[in-house]
């Protein structure tokens, strides 16, 4: 350090108060250590014969101390900051809604979540193939479907079903049976029930015959008059209600984009969902209708 100072200080600064600086750290600079007088003072405690694996002892335990500081490092658990809680489990999760299968039958299970407005809030909805008025039946009582929205309802009852209990209905309608066969493929229609609308691929021979030369076009099977959105307030109008889409209407264009298959159909929406505006062409018994919501 005091040949750094001797060599170096006069390079940086040469007013009096850096001199009076370098002149008190030459002062008292500790001497440089002697390296090779600290190593043969060790070698000198060594009995003869022994003083070999000196050598590779000394980088040998440091090689062996930093992996082993590696590993604690790497392996401890980092710790969880305090103002961050460790969420407790949850004690009385209840199964969600599903579809029991067994041979050609198959089941819908919703489970009861809670008071709604007038009824009672249901863990199924329109993707799982229920409607207005359907009925459903828990411990020998029934309960009737009086809003739906795309993943819940609403149902009421002359008597208060429990939180958690299950409310079944056999599939014996179009509806359900129409979301039990797009379950089956994996299909997640949501898009098109806020729209308000289902909808199915033409066979290639029909979709040629009235027009559509690569075969592909859609019809509608089904249209959703009103969806529950907000379960603090009363049902909405779907787009595709308010548009007149009635079920058969055979798309051709929606605002002039093309629309013959659902991933044109959802580009086409994208924008006008909620819309106050919207242009469809349609055919419909062998005629093109135009349809707008103004």
């Amino acid at each position: 350090m005091s040949d750094n100072i001797s060599d170096d200080a006069h390079a940086f600064d040469r007013t009096p108060e850096g001199e009076a600086m370098v002149a008190l750290l030459r002062r008292h600079a500790p001497p440089p250590p002697d390296v090779e007088h600290g190593r043969m003072a060790v070698l000198a405690r060594i009995p003869a014969g022994r003083s070999y694996t000196l050598a590779w002892a000394g980088p040998a335990i440091g090689a062996a101390a930093a992996v082993l500081i590696t590993v604690l490092l790497l392996t401890q658990e980092a710790p969880q900051p305090s103002h961050i809680a460790t969420p407790a489990p949850i004690a009385d999760a209840t199964p969600a809604a599903e579809v029991v299968r067994g041979g050609t039958a198959s089941q819908l299970v919703a489970v009861v979540r809670g008071p709604s407005g007038d009824g009672w809030r249901i863990d199924a909805g329109l993707k799982d193939g229920l409607r207005v008025g359907d009925t459903l039946a828990a411990n020998g009582r029934e309960y009737t479907v009086s809003a739906v929205g795309i993943f819940e309802a609403r149902v009421k009852g002359a008597s208060a079903p429990a939180r958690g209990d299950r409310l079944t209905r056999a599939i014996d309608s179009e509806a359900l049976q129409r979301a039990d066969a797009m379950a089956a493929i994996g299909g997640d229609p949501g898009g098109f029930y806020d729209f308000g609308a289902v909808f199915e691929a033409l066979p290639v021979s029909d979709a040629r015959n009235l027009g559509f030369a690569d075969g592909n076009a859609l019809r509608v099977a089904e249209v959703i008059r009103t969806v529950l959105r907000d379960f603090s307030a009363s049902p909405e109008t779907t787009l595709a209600a308010a548009l007149g889409l009635q079920a058969g209407d055979v798309i051709v264009s929606v605002n002039g984009y093309e629309a013959s298959d659902l991933n044109r159909l959802a580009n086409a929406l994208q924008w006008t969902r909620t819309s106050s505006m919207l242009q469809v062409t349609v055919l419909r018994d062998g005629r093109t209708v135009e349809l707008s919501v103004r």
